[in-house]
């Protein structure tokens, strides 16, 4: 069998809408091949998803536990996208949203706790989440936000705090033993997140 009629069978495969996870091999073969453009704009969207969740499922074999303090959920984001090599449209088309929607999440524009939590399972399922880390990434968003509109800052406030969070993002990404702080809005948002993920993505949640 040639090179191309592989390609061709995995391609009608990746393209159908039943089709099973690729491997790991299969993925390297499709990434090297460009989608006709005979394709559907549907069946592409579906072949870039599976693109997508392949290579990040690679990225994040195991549930992530572990984000390191003050590292807020947009920023965790756009590391782990970066990491991965994808764009902000990319991981749109995931998850059903536009690339400027990533963007303004990633940048704190968007608060997480305002997104649906529809789309916050597809992007914590995505990403390989656990709910202990989707926690603690909601915290330092939280904090993050009090700082940036907080009626006491300035100009100057606002810098220390920016070479702060510097200082905190270079150090070592060791865990804090202390609670995360949260809000009665972000605290109802991640229980329906729960609910969501016990049904999409057990794995990612601790036992209760």
């Amino acid at each position: 069998m040639s090179d191309n009629e592989l390609i061709e069978i995995l391609r009608e495969s990746l393209l159908s809408d039943d089709a099973p996870p690729l491997t790991d091999e299969e993925a390297e073969v499709l990434l090297s091949a460009p989608i006709p453009v005979k394709e559907s704009p549907a069946a592409v969207k579906r072949a870039r998803k599976r693109f997508v969740e392949k290579l990040l499922s690679q990225l994040h074999r195991e549930p992530v536990r572990l984000v390191g303090r003050g590292i807020t959920f947009g920023e965790w984001i756009a590391r782990a996208r970066d990491k991965a090599h994808l764009t902000s449209a990319d991981i749109g088309e995931a998850v059903g949203k536009d690339g400027a929607f990533i963007e303004r999440l990633e940048i704190g524009e968007v608060l997480p706790w305002k997104v649906s939590p529809v789309v916050t399972a597809k992007i914590v399922g995505l990403f390989r989440i656990h709910e202990d880390a989707v926690r603690r990434l909601m915290s330092a968003s939280l904090s993050d936000y009090e700082e940036r509109h907080s009626p006491f800052s300035s100009p100057g406030n606002l810098m220390a705090a920016m070479i702060d969070r510097s200082d905190r993002h270079s150090a070592p990404r060791g865990e804090t033993s202390e609670a995360p702080r949260l809000n009665e809005e972000i605290i109802n948002h991640l229980g329906k997140l729960r609910k969501l993920l016990e049904t999409q993505a057990h794995d990612l949640l601790s036992a209760e």
